[in-house]
């Protein structure tokens, strides 16, 4: 093959990125203790869904490590939300060390500033990915970076103080940072999410989307851990297919279906 010029042209093989956010919920009603009601202290955090998240995220990365695929082709960044997004863990190969952070206190459950947080930050990302992987591949080898796949995991539905935030602020987020970034995203929501919310925020086909619900009395650790596992297996999947894919969900945990007009 020859280019206009009549110069050889260059052959490239793709090497897949897969960039991977996980954005937590840390709201006020995240560090509910189930004897003390919102709690601050680091001991008391511990048995709160929050601290309990906490707790599960670090193994489930390792875990993540440890699988030689996975660990070659995903980067993963872990973003929290509450007045304010934060990044707790930077954009990460899953083949280097990682160190995550403490998220700040925090009271209200600002959607359309975290999805504008990762509208902002995806594009950065993207590039430091590519950088980095680029200096590791022999020559002839270019990488290539997917969209960005996003596990949103919330337990109720956006608010401002006492007040719901307003639909078009946080859905007109939403939607931009699908449109501009091709994101995709998986909702989780705690018991007693909106269910319409968490599906207006996944993306799916058809009526078929990726938003899940756990259901019935779980422990904060029960929880943490039925929803680290789903993401994990959700990872190892679509890391495989290129394609963001949620199968085998949990018993405790449902699929949403489309709600009714």
């Amino acid at each position: 093959m020859t280019a206009a010029s009549g110069t050889p042209a260059t052959r490239y093989d793709e090497q897949p990125q897969y960039l991977i956010y996980i954005v937590l919920d840390t709201s006020m009603s995240m560090r509910t203790h189930p004897k003390l009601g919102p709690v601050r202290e680091p001991d008391q955090m511990r048995h709160t869904p929050l601290g309990m998240f906490a707790d599960a995220l670090p193994p489930m990365l390792a875990r993540l490590c440890a699988k030689t695929m996975v660990a070659g082709s995903a980067s993963v960044c872990l973003v929290a939300f509450n007045d304010e997004p934060e990044t707790l863990l930077p954009m990460t190969p899953l083949s280097e060390t990682f160190s995550i952070g403490s998220p700040r206190i925090g009271h209200a459950t600002d959607y359309a500033k975290a999805f504008g947080y990762l509208t902002r930050l995806h594009p950065a990302d993207v590039e430091t990915v590519r950088r980095v992987k680029q200096a590791q591949v022999r020559p002839g080898v270019r990488i290539g970076v997917a969209s960005p796949w996003i596990y949103f995991i919330t337990d109720g539905k956006p608010a401002i103080g006492r007040e719901e935030q307003p639909r078009h602020q946080w859905l007109g987020a939403r939607d931009t940072l699908v449109r501009s970034q091709s994101a995709r995203i998986v909702t989780i929501g705690l018991p007693g999410a909106d269910e319409g919310v968490l599906w207006d925020v996944s993306t799916g086909d058809g009526d078929r989307r990726n938003a899940l619900i756990a259901e019935g009395p779980l422990t904060p650790r029960a929880l943490a851990d039925m929803v680290s596992s789903v993401i994990s297996a959700s990872i190892v999947t679509s890391t495989r297919i290129g394609v963001l894919t949620i199968e085998n969900i949990p018993e405790g945990m449902r699929r949403i279906a489309r709600p009714a007009p």
